[in-house]
């Protein structure tokens, strides 16, 4: 999957509004005005909206494909900055994927390539 077919992918899952599993708390992707093209908004249960750089996204599935597996250690080495300040994004970063049909959660922070094809677009 290219980078922009990701980048569809999550934008249309924003239009809909689409819940993405995430291990404790329910999480929407939403679509904002405010939001530039380099980012994309998620609420959380709570109410509160936090956004993520799709340059984020696109560094995580590199690294679940490459690697078959990425990890909240990993992340929070990678992007530390942003870890420390949103670490809930890696939960949600992780549950597009199994969203997507590409990972499996496997607890205490790991999310795993699954071997089978993701789904279509």
């Amino acid at each position: 999957m290219t980078e922009q077919e990701l980048k569809n992918y999550v934008l249309k899952l924003c239009k809909n509004k689409t819940p993405v599993p995430k291990p404790k708390v329910k999480t929407v992707l939403t679509m904002s005005d405010k939001i530039g093209q380099d980012r994309f908004q998620y609420t959380l249960g709570t109410g509160r909206k936090k956004s993520i750089p799709f340059a984020t996204l696109f560094g995580c599935y590199e690294k679940l494909t490459t690697d078959e597996k990425f990890t909240r250690q990993w992340f929070g080495t990678e992007f530390e900055a942003e870890h420390a300040s949103s670490p809930c994004n890696f939960t949600t970063i992780g549950g597009i994927f199994v969203k997507m049909g590409i990972a499996e959660y496997f607890g205490n922070g790991i999310y795993k390539l699954k071997k089978k094809k993701a789904k279509a677009l």
